[in-house]
């Protein structure tokens, strides 16, 4: 055989293992990191005073209250859950907590037909903020009963964050610019108000606000 056809033979083997080993690194699947959870399998965990009951394809992210706990599993991040929060099967002398962070308490002493309490964080200020309103945020509080009207016949208690005002008041929007200011306590961080028998939307004052009702105006 000659020379130059043995050159030819060793170019066409390796020309046929390049494309082999071509083929063979496509068959390679490319890397990747697959969603793995473990979680438990149901049941029910007692540690202290706390029992954790959790079920089998129980979510494992999102918020969850009960009782006067909450609990935020997933994210260190909150979610944006998080501005809206929906208890149900309200009870009395019930504790209830909204949102992780800028929590609202609830105390029920007087359960009267409230069934349910929806809470909507806005950040920012109310439409109707006057002079003395925080601005950084307020709740929306929705009460209802049983059958998802409006409940009557309670008296709740609200304890709202507030940002360190020497002198904070809990204040109801009535509308159209006007504030019910009150308090019964506070501390440097929160601002409670009990007795309250209306929801509607909400904030944090670091005054009194003399409440004012317009009743009509005239132009020249």
């Amino acid at each position: 055989m000659s020379r130059d056809v043995r050159v030819g033979i060793r170019v066409v083997a390796c020309a046929v293992a390049l494309l082999a080993s071509g083929r063979a690194l496509e068959a390679i699947p490319p890397p990747g990191v697959g969603l793995q959870v473990t979680a438990a399998g149901g049941g029910t965990s007692v540690g202290g005073s706390f029992r954790l009951t959790s079920t089998i394809g129980q979510n494992v992210q999102g918020p969850a209250s009960g009782g006067g706990n909450a609990v935020a599993a997933g994210y260190l991040a909150p979610p944006p859950e998080d501005r809206d929060w929906t208890t149900c099967g309200l009870t009395q002398s019930g504790t209830y907590l909204f949102n992780l962070t800028h929590r609202v308490r609830l105390d029920v002493p007087v359960l009267g037909s409230l069934h349910c309490l929806r809470v909507r964080r806005t950040d920012g200020p109310h439409p109707d903020a006057i002079p003395g309103i925080d601005t950084a945020r307020f709740w929306s509080l929705t009460a209802e009963n049983a059958a998802g009207g409006p409940a009557g016949g309670y008296a709740v208690s609200l304890t709202f964050p507030q940002p360190a005002f020497a002198d904070p008041f809990a204040c109801r929007s009535l509308g159209a610019g006007a504030w019910d200011c009150a308090r019964d306590a506070f501390t440097s961080s929160t601002v409670r108000r009990d007795a309250i028998a209306a929801l509607s939307d909400w904030a944090v004052s670091d005054h009194y606000v003399v409440p004012v009702e317009l009743l009509g105006f005239e132009a020249d």
